[in-house]
């Protein structure tokens, strides 16, 4: 077989305007840094390859660490998120892996970093963030259609994680200490119709809201209430989610996206199939 027709893309996030990870089916368990060369926009070097959950530890190590070796395999990574937040006067990314287990890993990467190639062999994904409280329904059985993206560029930068097909846990991200993370449950919210949650977009206009979509072509929106609470540190109960069903539409929904308008504005806009298995907008 071809190998480059085995070999697929599984997710990819742009770190920098430079500076791309990647996740492909040849090494489903590792995470790999390219860098596009100044001189030749059409050209890329490689710069680290990261390892994800064999490799992986409880915290931070030395560049100069000893080397391991198992022979357990590790879980496939199926997705990657971004988020940043402010640190002192610098900008941290936070680069999510969810793997097919439900784990979850985190790296930290100091944007400062991109300007010098070697600080960037220094960083490891540590993990599994423990999500608390520890409770049976923060996690699932089922990661089959799990998804993972955050919200805002806070100092605790919100995590959303879609898993068993139609459960939302609405989450924090816990620093207690430098080597210690932790993803803390504000909200858990059960679809109300029990049905796999296919698409998912943020509200660029609102960075407490997302908008979804389910199997039966259900719009949903909703908006995250508790967020301004924590900003405030307001000492009283959190609010729940608001969650608005929108819509229903009759064809089945392959796409979802939001345009922008000069008035600042916007709209959602849905690509279907019809029933002539014609796609329409």
């Amino acid at each position: 077989m071809n190998s480059t027709l085995s070999n697929r893309l599984i997710d990819f996030v742009w770190l920098s305007p430079k500076h791309f990870l990647i996740v492909n089916s040849t090494y489903p368990s590792e995470c790999h840094l390219y860098a596009i060369r100044s001189s030749k926009i059409n050209e890329i070097d490689h710069v680290q390859t990261y390892s994800v959950g064999l490799n992986s530890v409880k915290g931070r190590t030395s560049c100069k660490g000893d080397k391991r070796i198992s022979l357990n395999r590790p879980s496939d990574i199926i997705q990657l998120s971004l988020c940043q937040r402010k640190q002192d006067n610098s900008i941290v990314n936070l680069i999510f892996a969810l793997k097919s287990n439900g784990d979850l890993f985190l790296m930290e990467t100091d944007q400062k970093s991109f300007d010098n190639s070697s600080d960037l062999l220094c960083n490891t994904f540590v993990g599994p963030i423990r999500i608390i409280p520890s409770r049976q329904d923060n996690y699932g059985a089922n990661y089959t259609h799990s998804n993972i993206f955050c919200l805002s560029n806070k100092q605790n930068p919100i995590v959303i994680l879609i898993r068993d097909r139609c459960q939302i846990n609405e989450m924090i991200l816990l620093n207690p200490d430098e080597d210690q993370y932790y993803l803390y449950t504000i909200d858990f919210i059960q679809m109300p119709t029990n049905q796999t949650i296919e698409h998912v977009i943020i509200d660029q206009l609102n960075s407490n809201k997302y908008y979804l979509t389910d199997c039966l072509s259900n719009i949903y929106s909703l908006e995250l209430f508790w967020i301004n609470q924590i900003c405030s540190k307001e000492n009283k109960p959190f609010e729940q989610t608001n969650l608005q069903h929108l819509t229903r539409l009759n064809q089945p929904i392959q796409q979802l996206n939001l345009i922008q308008l000069n008035n600042k504005g916007q709209w959602i806009s849905l690509i279907t199939k019809t029933t002539n298995k014609q796609q329409k907008v």
